[in-house]
């Protein structure tokens, strides 16, 4: 296990609060939606931390912040 039990006891409720807040921003609040785009920018963050993905902190952010955005305003 990469982390115990109290660690991922905070790790679950920041990710609810992560996903209630995206989901609240959204013109119709989905939450399948922003758990998607949680879950994915959580991973993102995750291989970019462990090297796996070599893009310079600027290009990430700005990527992952127009990625969002795209997601926020879609009506998937």
């Amino acid at each position: 296990m990469l982390f115990g039990p109290d660690l991922a006891a905070r790790h679950e409720e920041w990710a609810r609060l992560f996903v209630t807040l995206f989901a609240r921003r959204q013109q119709e609040p989905d939450d399948l939606v922003a758990s998607f785009a949680v879950g994915g920018l959580a991973r993102v963050l995750g291989n970019w931390l462990s090297g796996d993905l070599a893009l310079p902190r600027d290009e990430l952010v700005d990527r992952c912040t127009g990625l969002l955005l795209a997601v926020q305003r879609s009506r998937v």
